[in-house]
Order: structure tokens, then sequence, then C-alpha cells
């Protein structure tokens, strides 16, 4: 993994409190088990809840949203209504490197019933109906959503112009594909992704412990795995 993918995964961690999915089209699911790489920021998907025999009912997507997210206190945006020179557009300038700004269309999030899974894990180890590798984590939360964009810096100057045909409306989702979205310009960008369809962008971890603790992993929370 990269210098620039270990720092996406920093930023997520800890200043929204989840993990992000590289790429971004990677196919995850609620109830996925590996390894996360603490050295490298990488995981490792080996098996599933499903597969060890322990079946929980998923609790369906909630709060359907929208949500901005930019690296704080190195990006700044402006967004510009079309004029007779230039469509609608959006511009992100930064002040550091791989600083980052995200933004999700139509995007929702669930997730696994917390108690019942510890519960389900702990009886299957106690009754020997799983063989249980404490250095595990599951995917127990899920964002999932039909549009996706992301930006992130090379440079201490970079910046990205997302221009939109939004009949001339000032502000805009810069991940909604039906508003045919381009980069018009951009300068010392690292990555560039503008509105992925139909993708899973972030998800949040649990550990179980060998004293029996169910642990969530984020925001400035984190271990070192195998």
């Amino acid at each position: 993994m990269s210098k620039i993918d270990r720092i996406y995964v920093k930023n997520s961690r800890d200043e929204l409190g989840r993990y992000p999915n590289w790429p971004v089209n990677q196919n995850i699911s609620l109830g996925n088990i590996g390894y996360y790489h603490g050295r490298t920021a990488k995981f490792e998907w080996t098996t599933t809840l499903h597969d060890i025999g322990i079946t929980i009912t998923t609790v369906a997507p909630q709060a359907i949203m929208s949500e901005l997210f930019t690296s704080s206190d190195s990006v700044s945006s402006e967004f510009h209504s079309a004029s007779a020179k230039q469509p609608s557009h959006a511009k992100f300038t930064f002040t550091k490197s791989n600083s980052v700004v995200t933004q999700g269309f139509e995007m929702g999030h669930q997730q696994l019933p917390i108690d019942r899974l510890k519960h389900e894990i702990l009886d299957g180890i106690s009754k020997k109906t799983i063989t249980w590798d404490y250095d595990w984590v599951i995917i127990t939360e899920l964002w999932v959503a039909n549009g996706f964009t992301t930006l992130i810096s090379g440079s201490s100057s970079s910046s990205s112009v997302i221009s939109a045909n939004n009949n001339g409306e000032k502000m805009f989702n810069i991940a909604n594909f039906n508003l045919g979205l381009q980069v018009t310009r951009s300068k010392f960008m690292a990555y560039q992704g503008v509105a992925e369809h139909a993708v899973r962008p972030y998800f949040q971890i649990h550990r179980l412990t060998k004293d029996g603790k169910f642990k969530r992993y984020g925001a400035k929370s984190y271990f070192w795995s195998n």
C-alpha cells in the first residue's frame, strides 16, 4: 500500500471514526472477517461470519445522506454558478499534501446487532463449534453509496475543479452522477475518482479480545495486528 493510501486510511479513521474501503470499488460486506495489518494500514479479508457458522440478521440501510468531508485545516472549497463562459463548478484548494475530500450521493449506513453478535461468537467459542482467531477483525458497519467522489492532494499547492450540468444552480453534490460531472482543471493531485457508481466507501470494525471484550475501532483508536 502506498503512502497516499495509508494517509487516506488514517485521515478517515481519525477524523470520521471509520475506515475507507480502498479501492472504493472493492467488494466488501457486513460480516467479512480478516486481518488488519497496522504498519501498512491494509486489510486482508479471509472469511465471513456465515462461512464459520454464525448467522446474524442485517439491519437495513439507514440515514440516506450526502455528507461532504474535507481534511481539517487544509482544504477550502468554492462553488460557482454557471456563467456565459463556464458551467457550474466546485473548486477545491489544498494547503497540505495527502489531504482528502470525499462526498457520497444517496449514501446509507447499515450495521450488525453488536450485542447479539458478541453473544453468538462467545457462545460458539465456549461450545467449541467455532475456532476463533483473536487477531481477526469483523466488518460490523457498512456505508453504501450510489455515487462517491474522492480527491486526494499530492502537494501543498494542489487544486481540483469539478464541473456540473445542474441547470445553473450554485451548490451541487460532487458525487451525483446525474449531473454529468467531470474534472475540468486540476494541479498536483494524487488521486481523483469522481462519481464512482454503486460502491461501499466506508466500514467499521470490531475485534474480540482474549478477555471477552468486543472492541470497536476508529477515531484515533487503533491496534497493530499480525
